[in-house]
């Protein structure tokens, strides 16, 4: 038996979940609230949150001030402070997918200028790539060549080989910014991780991904364009060359005739771009796990639709690189435009889905991180 809170006749306690009224002044009567509630199928547990609503006081001999009890479940996560931890590194990169897209936006500026000038290529070989020497050269010996110089000019245009140059160098340092932003995200991700589902290992792979990244472009990429080092792999840095206009009917392909080890250069750069992709298909993995660790099948099904776009970035990439070694006839060309198209497109769709399935992570934590609102 429960009192009446009013005029505190016995009443039965109504069943949980239900109402009951006193039948001798018709208050409402509500069960007792409990505290701790841990009879939950998949393991988790809920607790109750109580907040009371204060009405306005009614003037009147009889009036009196009511309160409105309002109960939430909500399933436990575990430790806030290290949920915390993974919500700020879930801001961090998207602060970082902002300048990736930044790069991106001004990478296609530099391919948009190679569009305007039109398809040349005795003008580049002549102007950059062949560069003129004072003393005879020893029997024997090669005209020496300036590779990234040639490369620029070709896929950005003659005309504007020294503002192409300025783009390239900028959007190499939107990348740093970008793995500054992604590296810290990556040390708070593992500190507040999970301890399932292998997110801390995820965590630390992110980091591995991201210093090889960073080490890579700044050697083959940034130090060649500000001609502080001379050696770049050719399909690395102009995979665009393939589908080019003089790359048509070629007993060699253009980026394969210009490399220095074209079997090497060929298989490194591609393995190079793939774990640049890879890199991004991790934090969909990463925030997968956080989901299943949440019990989230919404954020779970969010995350598995990110990787499975990122997978498909890859194998038009795979695809690209492939088809780019297996002819030069006008109709493969014409392939590997549309397979770049696609790429290019896949890309920019992969960036903005990266900041959205972040997002969605933070968007899952807020109710614990912050229950009072």
């Amino acid at each position: 038996m429960i009192p009446c809170p009013r005029c505190g006749e016995p009443n039965p306690v109504p069943a949980p979940g239900t109402k009951g009224r006193c039948p001798k002044c018709s208050a409402v009567i509500e069960p007792p609230r409990m505290k701790q509630d841990d009879d939950d199928d998949d393991g988790g547990s809920y607790g109750l949150v109580e907040a009371q609503v204060e009405e306005k006081k009614v003037e009147g001999p009889k009036k009196k001030e009511k309160k409105l009890i309002i109960k939430v479940r909500r399933r436990s996560i575990g430790d806030l402070e290290q949920w915390g931890s993974v919500n700020f590194g879930m801001t961090m990169v998207t602060a970082g997918v902002c300048f990736w897209g930044l790069a991106q936006a001004l990478y296609g500026l530099y391919l948009f200028l190679g569009l305007v000038q039109g398809p040349e290529y005795a003008r580049p070989v002549a102007e950059f790539l062949l560069q003129q020497v004072d003393e005879p050269l020893e029997v024997g010996a090669h005209e020496p060549t300036n590779r990234i110089a040639f490369i620029v000019a070709m896929v950005g245009g003659s005309d504007f080989h020294g503002v192409n140059v300025g783009i390239l160098v900028a959007s190499q340092i939107c990348g740093w910014i970008q793995t500054g932003c992604w590296i810290f995200a990556y040390i708070l991700m593992m500190r507040g991780a999970p301890d399932a589902y292998g997110a801390k290992g995820q965590a630390l792979t992110l980091i591995i991904f991201s210093a090889i990244n960073q080490l890579v472009y700044f050697i083959f990429v940034f130090l060649p364009i500000i001609g502080a080092f001379g050696y770049t792999m050719v399909p690395l840095i102009g995979p665009e060359m393939a589908s080019a206009d003089f790359n048509m009917e070629r007993r060699v392909p253009l980026q394969v005739f210009w490399s220095g080890m074209p079997m090497m250069e060929v298989f490194l750069s591609l393995m190079f771009i793939l774990i640049r992709y890879l890199e991004p298909i991790f934090i969909g993995i990463y925030i997968r796990s956080c989901a299943r660790a949440m019990k989230d099948p919404y954020l779970e099904q969010n995350a598995i639709g990110y990787q499975k776009l990122g997978f498909g970035l890859l194998y038009i990439v795979v695809c690209y690189f492939i088809l780019s070694l297996a002819g030069t006839s006008p109709v493969m060309v014409k392939v590997l435009r549309v397979l770049y198209a696609l790429w290019f497109g896949f890309l920019v769709g992969f960036i903005v889905r990266t900041a959205l399935v972040c997002g969605a992570l933070k968007e899952a934590l807020e109710p614990h991180l912050k229950p009072e609102d």
